[in-house]
């Protein structure tokens, strides 16, 4: 199936993203921050089909995520999501170039559906 990157600062939240994600048939690749999400890119020489990124992260937010993926990446689709911010953030990632925007927690069979509906837009 496809590569997905999940950028998020908590480590609870990137291993129930990755259980989810790959339960789907997905690879997963995981970052603490958008730093060690540029990192992750090199090392698995794979651009994703889709990145999820937390907002609120230390070195490198969620928004220096967007930004650098519409820079570089404009074709990857991006869902922002966070608890920590008011929703007016996650709208900010949007209008950068995010697809989608979340908030914490999750409702799982929701981002479940709206992960494969992204994937199959390309």
């Amino acid at each position: 199936m496809s590569r997905i990157l999940v950028i998020d600062d908590d480590s609870l939240q990137r291993a129930t993203l990755r259980v989810a994600l790959e339960r789907m048939g997905h690879r997963v690749s995981l970052a603490a921050n958008g730093r060690e999400a540029l990192q992750v890119m090199d090392q698995d020489g794979e651009k994703p089909a889709l990145v999820i990124t937390d907002m609120v992260m230390p070195e490198m937010d969620g928004l220096e995520v967007v930004h650098h993926f519409r820079k570089h990446h404009a074709e990857v689709p991006i869902v922002a999501i966070s608890g920590e911010v008011p929703e007016s953030f996650l709208q900010l990632a949007m209008r950068l170039g995010a697809r989608m925007g979340l908030t914490k927690p999750l409702d799982m069979p929701q981002f479940m559906a709206s992960v494969e509906d992204l994937l199959s837009k390309g």
